[in-house]
C-alpha cells in the first residue's frame, strides 16, 4: 500500500507540476518506518511509535505549513488561533489517529474497508470544493488501499501491519486538514467525524482500562470488533476463519454512518459538533448493550474452549 500511494504520488506530482504528493509520503516516513521496525520484531514501544506519529506530523506542519486552525466552533477556534496551541492540538489529533486506525486493525478488512471509504469521501468533499489536486491525492490513497484489500479481505493474505495501519491513519488526517486549509468553506469538525470509529474505539478502550486501573497501552481484547466477532461465532457456530471476515460486513453499517454524515454536513459545524455527541451516545450505550449479551451467552466458556 505504502509503495502503490508512493508511486502515484510521484507520477500525480509530476503530471500536475505539484510537490505536494511527495511531500505528504515524505511526512510519513518517520511513522512508517516505526511501525515497519515493529513488524520486524525489532521492539519498537508504543510509546516510541507516538513519537513517531508525532514527528510525522510535525514534519508535515513543516512542509505544508498547514494545520488544523478552524473548526467552525467559536470557542475551539479561538484556541487554534493561538498558533502554539493550534499546532499542539495537529500534532496531537493525528498522532492519536494514526494510533486508532493501528487498534481498529484487528479483523480482515475492517481498517482497510474504512480507509478506502474515508478516502473516496475526502475525495468528494475536495471534488465538490473544485479542488481538483486534493481530489486526486485521495483517489490515489483509495487505489493503493484497494490494491492492498484483495490480499486483505476475506482471507488475510496480508496485513497491513503497525507500518500500514499507521501511515494509513497519518495520511488521511492529512489529506482532511490539507482539503480544510485549502478549502475554508469545509469545516474541520464535520471531517473529523470521518475519524469517528476509531476515535471512538480507542477513547472507549482508554476508559476500560482506566477502569481497571491498567496503563493506557496495555492491550486488551474488548474492542468492538473483537466482541463482535465473538457474537457472530456463538451466534451462528462459525468457525474463526469465516467470522473474521464478516465481522467487517456486519459493522460496515455501522462505520460508514459517521462518514456519509461528515459527507452531508461538511459545511455545517454545528450539526457535525451535534453529530460527534450522538454517535458517542448511540457508540457506548450500544457497546455495553453488546458486551452484556456476549457475555450472557458464554464468552468466557467458548473462549476457554476455543483456546
Amino acid at each position: 500500500m505504502f509503495t502503490g500511494f508512493g508511486a502515484g504520488s510521484l507520477l500525480l506530482s509530476h503530471v500536475t507540476g505539484s510537490l505536494l504528493p511527495i511531500l505528504l509520503l515524505i511526512s510519513a516516513l518517520p511513522i512508517f518506518l516505526a511501525g515497519l521496525l515493529e513488524d520486524l520484531g525489532n521492539g519498537q514501544s508504543p510509546r516510541r511509535r507516538l513519537l513517531a506519529a508525532a514527528i510525522s506530523a510535525v514534519l508535515a506542519i513543516g512542509l505544508s505549513q498547514t494545520w488544523v486552525r478552524e473548526t467552525g466552533l467559536y470557542g475551539l477556534d479561538h484556541l487554534l488561533a493561538i498558533t502554539p496551541i493550534g499546532l499542539g492540538l495537529t500534532v496531537l489529533w493525528s498522532a492519536g489517529v494514526c494510533n486508532a486506525f493501528n487498534l481498529i486493525d484487528g479483523v480482515n478488512g475492517l481498517a482497510g474497508f474504512l480507509a478506502s471509504v474515508i478516502s473516496m469521501a475526502l475525495g468528494y468533499v475536495a471534488w465538490t470544493a473544485d479542488d481538483i489536486l486534493m481530489t486526486q491525492i485521495a483517489i490515489v490513497l483509495a487505489v493503493a488501499i484497494a490494491g492492498f484489500l484483495i490480499f486483505n479481505w476475506p482471507w488475510g493474505k496480508v496485513f497491513l501491519g503497525d507500518g500500514g495501519a499507521y501511515t494509513t491513519g497519518h495520511l488521511l488526517v492529512w489529506i482532511s486538514v490539507l482539503i480544510c486549509w485549502r478549502n475554508p468553506e469545509t469545516s474541520y469538525t464535520a471531517l473529523s467525524l470521518l475519524f469517528f470509529w476509531p476515535v471512538a474505539d480507542t477513547f472507549l478502550a482508554m476508559w476500560r482500562r482506566s477502569r481497571r486501573s491498567r496503563k493506557m497501552m496495555h492491550p486488551d481484547y474488548l474492542h468492538v470488533h473483537q466482541f463482535v466477532m465473538r457474537a457472530i461465532q456463538l451466534r451462528w457456530k462459525l468457525p474463526l476463519v469465516q467470522a473474521n471476515p464478516a465481522t467487517t460486513l456486519v459493522l460496515a453499517p455501522f462505520f460508514m454512518t459517521p462518514v456519509l454524515t461528515a459527507v452531508c454536513l461538511v459545511s455545517q459545524a454545528s450539526l457535525a459538533f451535534i453529530a460527534w455527541l450522538l454517535f458517542a451516545i448511540l457508540f457506548t450505550a450500544s457497546y455495553q448493550v453488546g458486551i452484556k449479551q456476549v457475555r450472557r451467552q458464554g464468552w468466557r466458556r467458548s473462549s476457554k474452549q476455543g483456546g
